[in-house]
């Protein structure tokens, strides 16, 4: 294990600022393999990601964790809004970007993502061939599988409707108990987001931190309808692994066995 060194970073996208950390080994004699790390669709690139990041480049590998637009220390308008579109436009750009980074293989790109982000890093991987590897943790693959009892969905529908409308924020939680008004309502839905958010990132870690209360814009929900990150798996060139030994409300069982069927096994590069 080597030495990490690590830095803040940004590059600009569309009018606007993607804001990342890049963490890299200390000593590097070569060329370095680099993994392009992105988060759940609420969560940032200081919720849970540090420590990964940290032991990638402890192991030689050069790490570009990034923020989606919208979120985290990234621009864009309004805060705390949802687009999987823009989200998947965010993963190509930190790709180019770790593409032509100074001592970087331009050929040894993996990409790496949670939830929402493992979902977001087999779709960029279907569509980039040149990614070298996946690893999709706990993958959202079929959001429609799971879908939200009848009167949580209206209510839902009606604040998203208001937000459209008026032009003005109506947030909703991202994570609650089981029945309860939010996107991923499941038994460790909430334990789960406060694990990850609690800890945060070292470098800006507070001594008690709040409590989990990530909202996000509510019209943004309906955006997650025609998500299918399942259905790309197949043709995946890479080497992928998609973890789906936990699942989430956004992440069926039947959807996460047909992506790991159809995964290859994770191969080493020399």
């Amino acid at each position: 294990m080597t030495a990490v060194v690590r830095a803040e970073i940004s590059f600009p996208l569309a009018g606007n600022t993607i804001a990342g950390t890049l963490y890299r080994p200390g000593v590097a004699d070569a060329r370095v393999a680099c993994v392009v790390m992105g988060h759940g669709f609420t969560l940032t690139r200081r919720d849970g990601i540090p420590e990964y990041a940290e032991r990638f480049a402890a192991a030689g590998l050069a790490v570009l964790a990034f923020d989606y637009r919208h979120w985290g220390d990234s621009t864009g308008q309004p805060r705390r809004w949802v687009s999987l579109h823009e989200q998947l436009a965010d993963w190509q750009a930190a790709v180019d970007h770790a593409r032509g980074l100074d001592g970087v293989d331009p050929d040894r790109i993996a990409v790496w993502g949670m939830s929402m982000g493992g979902g977001h890093a087999l779709l960029t991987a279907a569509r980039d061939p040149r990614i070298a590897a996946v690893v999709a943790l706990v993958p959202s693959t079929d959001p429609l599988a799971a879908q939200p009892p009848l009167k949580i969905g209206m209510r839902m529908i009606g604040r998203g409707l208001r937000e459209t409308i008026t032009r003005s924020p109506v947030r909703m939680p991202a994570a609650g108990p089981p029945g309860s008004f939010a996107i991923v309502a499941a038994p460790e839905a909430l334990s789960g987001f406060e694990r990850l958010t609690a800890g945060g990132d070292a470098g800006v870690r507070s001594a008690r931190p709040p409590r989990f209360t990530r909202l996000f814009c509510s019209s943004s929900a309906s955006t997650t309808a025609a998500y299918r990150s399942a259905l790309s798996s197949r043709l995946l060139l890479a080497p992928h692994t998609p973890n789906s030994s936990g699942t989430t409300s956004t992440t069926s069982p039947a959807s996460g066995r047909r992506t790991s069927t159809s995964s290859q096994p994770m191969k080493s590069s020399s």
